[in-house]
């Protein structure tokens, strides 16, 4: 892993995963029960490089991209993590009447405010 990506000194690295079920991990199976999503999976591969890593999954399933905005952009970036991931607009794209020109321009904006807040990737 790039030292320039995650400190390697323990408990220093951070992630934050934001997102609708697609990040949560809706209806993927966790060994033992319960779900995993890919985001669970990327903070495993990342916590066996970077020990005590610090991850939060705030995705919450269902969630169109403007409350995902609203809600989950302000508590990913006032953690100010070294890495936060968001995925989102799934659900508003299943409904009729979606204008994907207006999901680009609210994911780019939240995009914005999230590196705003000084993710080092």
């Amino acid at each position: 892993m790039d030292d320039k990506l995650f400190p390697r000194s323990p408990g220093e690295a951070s992630f934050v995963a934001i997102g609708d079920s697609f990040t949560e991990g809706l209806n993927d199976a966790a060994p033992g029960g319960g779900f995993r999503g890919w985001a669970d999976r990327l903070a495993g591969l990342l916590a066996a490089e970077c020990p005590g890593l610090r991850y939060a999954n705030l995705a919450v399933r269902g969630k169109l991209l403007r409350e995902i905005v609203a809600e989950q952009v302000p508590a990913a970036a006032a953690m100010s993590p070294d890495l936060i991931s968001i995925a989102g607009g799934g659900n508003d794209i299943l409904r009729p009447g979606a204008d994907p020109d207006v999901l680009a321009e609210l994911f780019d904006a939240a995009v914005a405010r999230l590196r705003a807040s000084g993710p080092r990737c």
